[in-house]
């Protein structure tokens, strides 16, 4: 199978962890470079959370390495609930300030 098709990122474990450190690299990149402007506070919070599922990610991913599955679980439950905070914080927060 060719490690650079779809269907290896489907069902190669060590392929997709091979991706998800570049992916995550990126990531953190992208959080820690300097940005010019001004942010809203909810601009704040959602990089700090961004940053907190990015270390969450990283977490689960050595627990992965470690055949530590349900553990890893638990942790994926976090990184969803990161996701629904930051989402409804954006719209919400977005919507009160209007």
């Amino acid at each position: 199978m060719d490690p650079n098709s779809i269907d290896s990122l489907v069902t190669n474990l060590d392929h997709q962890l091979e991706q998800s450190v570049a992916l995550r690299k990126l990531a953190y990149a992208a959080v820690v470079a300097d940005h010019k402007g001004e942010f809203l506070r909810a601009g704040y919070i959602a990089a700090m959370l961004f940053y907190r599922g990015l270390q969450t990610h990283e977490a689960v991913e050595i627990l992965v390495r470690q055949k530590l599955v349900e553990d890893a679980r638990v942790l994926v439950r976090v990184l969803v609930e990161h996701a629904v905070n930051c989402a409804y914080m954006l719209v919400v927060a977005d919507a009160l300030l209007l």
